[in-house]
C-alpha cells in the first residue's frame, strides 16, 4: 500500500513534466500552422484558438501512451541512480 503509493507519485512528477512539454511543442507546431492561415485572412484569430485546443485534445491519444512511457523510465532510472531499487529488493 505504501510502496504503490511510492510509486505512483515517482511517476506522475516527470509525467506531469513530460505531458506539459509535449503539449507545449505539439501545441505551438500547430498554432504555426494555422497562424498562417490566419495572417493569409483565411480564418480569424479566434477560431485558431478552438482549432489548437481540439488538436491537442485529438493528440492526446497518441502523446499519453508516450508520456507515460517516458515518465516510467525516468522515474525507475532516477530509482536505479539513487540505489532505492537496490533498497526495495533487499525489503
Amino acid at each position: 500500500m505504501i510502496l504503490d503509493r511510492y510509486l505512483i507519485l515517482e511517476i506522475s512528477k516527470p509525467l506531469i513534466a513530460v505531458c506539459t512539454v509535449l503539449m507545449v511543442i505539439f501545441g505551438s507546431y500547430t498554432a504555426a500552422e494555422h497562424l498562417a492561415e490566419a495572417v493569409a485572412g483565411l480564418i480569424s484569430g479566434r477560431i485558431v484558438i478552438y482549432l489548437v485546443l481540439l488538436k491537442l485534445t485529438v493528440a492526446m491519444e497518441l502523446l499519453l501512451p508516450f508520456t507515460v512511457y517516458f515518465s516510467i523510465m525516468i522515474a525507475l532510472g532516477r530509482m536505479y541512480a539513487d540505489l532505492e531499487m537496490t533498497a526495495l529488493f533487499s525489503c
